[in-house]
């Protein structure tokens, strides 16, 4: 499994890519530090694999403290996971 971050220039939002090539977890467990807000916010996961072509395939609740948990990662694929605050 493969990672990578990074904010918007205006610190608004933030997003992570995922990528599983061939491990055998299909799930990824998040903790999420140094968000440039405070408070809750939501995330959305966007997905590619065989049967998708980066749709969104969960969203939520953003709670500070709480772990974000991804569960549709089965090998080959790669999510994009959008953390933005409440508006």
């Amino acid at each position: 499994m493969a990672l990578c971050a990074g904010l918007s220039a205006d610190g608004t939002s933030a997003g992570i890519l995922a990528s599983n090539y061939d491990a055998k977890e299909d799930r990824l467990v998040l903790t999420l530090e140094g968000l440039p807000w405070k408070g809750p916010g939501r995330y959305e996961v966007f997905l590619v694999d065989p049967e998708h072509d980066l749709e969104l395939v969960e969203e939520g609740p953003l709670q500070p403290a709480v772990p974000l948990e991804v569960r549709r990662l089965k090998a080959p694929a790669v999510a994009l996971i959008k953390l933005r605050p409440d508006r």
